[in-house]
């Protein structure tokens, strides 16, 4: 991998039909979360992957293989969004899936310093959109484990003063925060990059 290819500047290039599959796929997983998102709000919008200038489209639907550009840019390119998306929408909130992350119970998660709630079994992570920065959401995407990285921008007020004394939400809040996703972020290209869906 060359220094050149890490400044690579990065485009967003609409991909169509398979864009679309790819983040369906991907929220197939069997957290509450993604089941609410798929039922509610994922229906129409588009989809473009964040990938080097000149990557030509046959290219940016094979999700798989790694587009040898380092994390930095694509992980500067997330922040920058979500700050914005925030800064925008100042009652709003930036979800952080585990598909295949850490369960409630677990000590790993007890650990955990980002903030974060429970649904049934699940671990979330958050930033409230007045909390929203460079490190907060760093730490959020950090906190997190599992191979796919998936998280969602909310449009929703949603803050830690909604979370009972046990850590979690209940059934109707989740439904709420999953009626409201406004974007959804997915890791593709071995971890490269990412693929979003907008609406």
């Amino acid at each position: 991998m060359t220094s050149s290819s890490k400044t690579m500047a990065l485009v967003e290039l609409p991909l169509g039909q398979p864009g679309m599959a790819y983040v369906s796929r991907c929220l197939e997983n069997e957290t509450s979360f993604l089941q609410d998102v798929r039922r509610l709000s994922f229906h129409g919008g588009s989809v473009f992957g964040v990938v080097p200038e000149g990557t030509d489209l046959k290219r940016a639907v094979d999700f798989e293989p790694s587009l040898d550009i380092g994390m930095k840019g694509p992980n500067d390119w997330l922040t920058n969004r979500m700050i914005a998306r925030c800064r925008a929408n100042p009652q709003s909130v930036i979800v952080f899936d585990e598909p295949w992350g850490g369960r409630r119970n677990s000590p790993e998660v007890a650990r955990r310093t980002a903030p974060k709630f429970f649904h049934r079994n699940f671990v979330y992570h958050f930033v409230a959109a007045d909390q929203a920065s460079a490190p907060t959401i760093d730490a959020a995407m950090r906190a997190g484990g599992g191979f796919l990285f998936i998280a969602a921008f909310v449009d929703y007020p949603f803050t830690a003063d909604q979370i009972d004394a046990e850590g979690a939400i209940d059934d109707r809040l989740m439904q709420t925060l999953a009626a409201n996703v406004r974007e959804i972020y997915v890791s593709a290209y071995d971890h490269d990059s990412y693929v979003v869906w907008q609406r």
